[in-house]
């Protein structure tokens, strides 16, 4: 399938263009925290999947004010444009420490902490690859009445990486990601014991699926 994303506009608002005869369909009141935020870069995954051997499939990028200051940084739009063509460094490039101010950077640093300290940060950014549902930001998530044609692009990454044997974790929306892909119920897939937190480490993962992913990444 085409990569879609090599068709994002240069300047904001940054809509595909197949996406958005879709979205004007869409009305969101003043103040609506699911309205999508089209200032910001979408992100519909980080990371390479000529490279990745886990996948953490997840719901869509948030949003906060200071989320902003990453639009500001040069050489952070220069891998999050890279990102789109896979060809970011590193692949998981939200936890270079050069951008260890940006909200990214912040909430994936977190979340992975402990397999960063369990198998070291070279790893994780080369051998991860997290997918967005939805490529758009906004505060809360807002399930619209259609899949946007951008999405089937992820959706075919997930394919690959089941037709590959890639361990696949349910790191939010185990609901929505088995509408749009059917195939995945009948898959091998861990889930995190909570999605609200949805941290990837012994307690939320359990003892054995951690270590399978520990496996997976050394």
């Amino acid at each position: 399938m085409q990569n879609p994303w090599n068709d994002l506009p240069q300047q904001s608002p940054f809509i595909l263009p197949i996406d958005q005869p879709h979205l004007n369909q869409v009305t969101w009141k003043d103040g609506d925290r699911s309205r999508l935020r089209f200032e910001m870069y979408p992100v519909p995954y980080l990371g390479n999947p000529d490279m990745a051997e886990v996948y953490l499939l997840t719901l869509n990028p948030g949003f906060t004010e200071s989320y902003k200051e990453e639009v500001d940084n040069p050489d952070f739009v220069q891998e999050l444009q890279k990102s789109y063509t896979f060809k970011s460094t590193p692949p998981l490039y939200v936890l270079d420490p050069r951008f260890s101010q940006t909200g990214g950077f912040l909430y994936y640093a977190a979340r992975l902490k402990e397999l960063i300290d369990t198998v070291g940060w070279h790893a994780v950014v080369h051998k991860v690859m997290i997918l967005e549902f939805s490529a758009y930001h906004s505060q809360t998530y807002r399930q619209l009445p259609f899949t946007l044609p951008s999405q089937h692009f992820s959706f075919a990454l997930v394919k690959q990486a089941m037709a590959q044997k890639k361990t696949i974790i349910f790191q939010r929306s185990k609901k929505l990601w088995i509408q749009a892909i059917p195939e995945l119920a009948d898959y091998p897939t861990l889930q995190l014991n909570s999605y609200r937190a949805p941290y990837v480490s012994k307690k939320n993962l359990g003892e054995a699926a951690f270590q399978q992913v520990v496996q997976m990444l050394q």
